[in-house]
């Protein structure tokens, strides 16, 4: 599944399994009523954005990477969409670049809920918007679009 991830004038891709029912491993995450997040130095996957409050899951994160085997139910930035190998699906670009800018520009943590979905469209597509205080009473959004290919 790619999408879109903006942040005032910053925008990247976005790639993340299809939705099989939030199952562990092998599933993007649900739609909720919003989503909390943080900056989170993480074992496996350097510095990421951690998604805190995922119903049933745990160790979500907006991580690099850049082919769907690189995600076990996270997210990946990249700058740019191509087919990077052999199969049919498509990857994300310049992904530990995207992930360092994304990161440089963001706060520490995100208030719950921040990551607060939109009415789905006809196409069942995945909406966001990621609402972090910048300062009162202002907000700065960031607008996440997700389309199945």
């Amino acid at each position: 599944t790619i999408g879109i991830l903006t942040y005032g004038d910053f925008q990247c891709f976005t790639l993340e399994l299809p939705w099989l029912d939030n199952q562990e491993f092998i599933s993007c995450i649900p739609r909720a009523e919003g989503y909390k997040g943080e900056k989170f130095k993480s074992n496996k996957n350097g510095d990421v954005i951690a998604i805190i409050n995922v119903m049933d899951r745990t160790h979500i994160q907006i991580h690099s990477g850049n082919y769907t085997r690189n995600v076990e139910g996270c997210m990946l930035v990249g700058n740019s969409v191509k087919f990077l190998d052999s199969d049919t699906i498509p990857d994300v670009t310049s992904s530990v670049n995207t992930l360092k800018a994304l990161l440089a520009i963001l706060p520490d943590n995100f208030p719950e809920p921040s990551l607060v979905p939109s009415q789905p469209s006809i196409m069942e597509s995945r909406y966001f918007h990621l609402r972090i205080p910048l300062a009162q009473p202002m907000y700065q959004s960031v607008r996440y679009f997700s389309q199945v290919y």
